[in-house]
């Protein structure tokens, strides 16, 4: 039980059914429970079922349960409908609420998915390719690839479904390029394969997508770009030897990339506004093995995250390389290894710009280009990192005149190159 501090949770009909999701104890793990009863006088809210650890954060000074600001909310709840957009279902009488949006009109069109499989299935096939398919409507995955060798997906649009956008298990040699991936239930892009034991590469590759707004019914574990399963995933993907390059990902509940396997590059990805309902996360993430060395996470710009770190190495997790990117306005810890005994093979000349802490570095700085089917890019050389950060940034963020110095650059051994948008290799 607990004490809410709004009396409008007085109103709530218990008896049709009140269920309550939040970040009871930490920001990473959502739970969702039922309400049994309300006191609208104390504002006293008993749970059908403990939460897991119990309420309040784990984080708060030793001795306190919590600091009383854990996120909870509604969920489902007629009586909380107000603003255009909104909907939920009535149980008692199996009704759809819906305020509509401020653009619905009368040719407007509500669709409601009953559909559980996935769309597309690819079974053991052969040099397949779906290409400028528009993907939605669907309760289940949107394209589901189960062994085979090169199947591609490319220049697809994939939005409006329950679960995932595009999973590839098995196989070798799959590919998801140039595609646009949102509005999903959970993760945009699933890549397992390969032989761990043997470190046989799958050859699997995501490269020049925009994926957002993913993990909107699974908040959190439900990332971007999936490759292979963390420990804290339902299920235990392996992965060998994928790639995962130029896409851009952004506007997200939790982790970019959720990553684990061996001998992955992901490189010259752009990576903004991740953690937005969520935290103690990595816009890159990975934990739990220390045998998964071989990793390697290059010329990345991660900007605009200041709840997550940019590379989280957690939990023991061992052997990966972090090198040569550019992080600017994020959290405290711009590579972290979580645990005394986390290894990482190395991590250097990075860039930190405008960290909570943090120190300069030289790196070679990549940008993803959106315009073009590609994305791909160019080397040209340039002076500023500000530049591209302040591209992105609301006026006034950044201060001007913030210049790397020659000798610094001649210090580390490295130059100085921004890949401008617009630019096709």
């Amino acid at each position: 039980m607990f004490i809410a501090r709004d009396d409008r949770v007085a109103r709530w009909p218990v008896a049709e059914g009140v269920w309550l999701e939040g970040y009871w104890r930490v920001p990473w793990d959502p739970a969702t429970i039922r309400v049994t009863a309300i006191d609208p006088a104390t504002r006293r809210i008993d749970l059908a079922a403990a939460v897991q650890g119990g309420i309040g954060s784990k984080y708060a000074p030793k001795g306190e349960l919590g600091d009383g600001k854990e996120p909870w909310w509604a969920v489902n709840l007629p009586e909380e409908i107000d603003l255009p957009g909104e909907w939920c279902i009535h149980g008692p009488s199996k009704t759809l609420v819906f305020w509509p949006p401020t653009d619905f009109s009368p040719q407007s069109v509500v669709r409601i998915a009953t559909m559980k499989e996935p769309l597309v299935r690819i079974e053991d096939a052969t040099m397949v390719a779906l290409r400028d398919l528009v993907l939605e409507g669907g309760l289940g995955d949107g394209i589901m690839i189960n062994g085979g060798h090169k199947a591609l997906v490319l220049g697809c649009l994939v939005r409006n479904l329950g679960g995932n956008g595009v999973t590839a298990l098995g196989g070798t040699r799959h590919a998801v390029r140039g595609c646009d991936i949102h509005s999903l239930g959970e993760g945009g892009i699933i890549l397992s394969g390969g032989d761990r034991k043997t470190l046989t590469p799958c050859g699997h590759a995501a490269f020049n997508n925009d994926i957002h707004h993913v993990g909107r019914r699974r908040k959190t574990w439900a990332a971007a770009i999936h490759v292979g399963g963390t420990s804290k995933e339902k299920r235990r993907l392996e992965a060998v030897g994928c790639r995962v390059a130029d896409n851009f990902l952004h506007d997200l509940p939790h982790s970019a990339v959720l990553y684990t396997g061996n001998d992955h590059v992901l490189e010259r990805n752009e990576v903004c506004r991740v953690a937005l309902t969520s935290s103690d996360v990595g816009v890159f993430y990975t934990s739990h093995d220390w045998t998964s060395h071989g990793n390697v996470l290059r010329h990345n710009f991660v900007y605009d995250c200041p709840r997550a770190n940019a590379f989280y190495i957690d939990d023991g997790d061992s052997g990966d390389t972090v090198e040569e990117n550019v992080i600017g306005r994020s959290s405290r810890r711009a590579a972290s290894a979580c645990e005394p005994r986390a290894e990482l093979r190395e991590v250097a000349s990075q860039m930190f710009h405008h960290l909570r802490t943090g120190a300069k570095a030289v790196v070679f700085m990549m940008l993803a280009d959106r315009a073009g089917e590609l994305r791909g890019l160019e080397p040209v050389e340039e002076r500023l990192l500000h530049n591209a950060l302040a591209q992105r940034a609301p006026a006034g963020l950044l201060p001007a005149g913030d210049f790397l110095p020659e000798e610094v650059l001649a210090e580390h051994g490295h130059q100085m190159i921004l890949l401008e948008p617009g630019v096709q290799r």
